[in-house]
């Protein structure tokens, strides 16, 4: 497993330098001239021209990107045009966010729709199971922004039960970090939580018809024991 992971790493790098080649080769040959659009409209050309030599556009293109390719290496990103802070800066400060909501929606994901699919295909054939399967067709059809507008409408505008946008750290609480990304993290898992219902109710399915299961019944185990100590196994 190991040298597979390392052959698999090294495999991507020459692929990670061809797309870094491709889309600097985009935006170099792109309309439009950076230095003009950062100078403003009354710029003189000397203004142009200097913030050309500043941002090193006037040098040729395979030094530019041999220059920029080889800072990238060491884990410099260069200064945002807009802010003129650091790019591992505004990355840094945008981690906890992302990392937040990525992990609070995978659980809310996993802990919603694994119950639901084992539900349904235990009362599969009834409405328990039709209901499941729509709300799994329900959440693969309607966009993710049109759920997002709804749960935003509806519990951050008239209900007023959490904010309607921004960010609280985990440091300055547990409840207003929650708060803060439940909508989005829903809002985002209902299509993992479809995904993930249907996934997990066609294995049950499956296995709910296994020898071992119909030896179970033969028996006379209780359905709750040959759900939850047979089949979820």
């Amino acid at each position: 497993m190991l040298a597979f992971i390392v052959r698999r790493i090294i495999t991507t790098i020459p692929v990670m330098a061809f797309v870094a080649l491709f889309v600097f080769s985009l935006l170099y040959i792109a309309p439009g001239d950076p230095a003009a659009v950062i100078a403003g409209d009354q710029a003189s050309p000397a203004d142009v021209e200097r913030i050309r030599a500043s941002l090193g556009l006037d040098r040729p293109y395979l030094v530019r990107f041999g220059e920029w390719f080889f800072r990238v290496l060491q884990g410099d990103l260069g200064t945002s045009i807009f802010t003129s802070l650091p790019v591992t800066q505004l990355i840094a400060q945008r981690i906890e966010p992302t990392l937040s909501l990525m992990v609070l929606t995978l659980i809310l994901a996993v802990s919603i729709a694994v119950p639901l699919g084992v539900v349904a295909a235990w009362k599969a054939g009834t409405w328990v199971d039709r209901a499941v399967v729509g709300f799994a067709v329900l959440g693969f059809s309607v966009p993710v922004f049109v759920i997002g507008y709804l749960l935003a409408y509806t519990f951050a505008l008239k209900l007023d039960w959490v904010p309607v946008q921004g960010y609280t750290p985990i440091a300055q609480g547990l409840w207003p970090w929650f708060k803060n990304l439940i909508l989005p993290a829903i809002t985002l898992g209902t299509v993992y939580i479809a995904l993930i219902a249907r996934i997990t109710r066609a294995t049950m399915l499956d296995v709910l018809h296994q020898d071992y299961i119909r030896t179970a019944r033969s028996k006379g185990a209780a359905h709750t024991s040959i759900l939850f100590l047979h089949a979820l196994k």
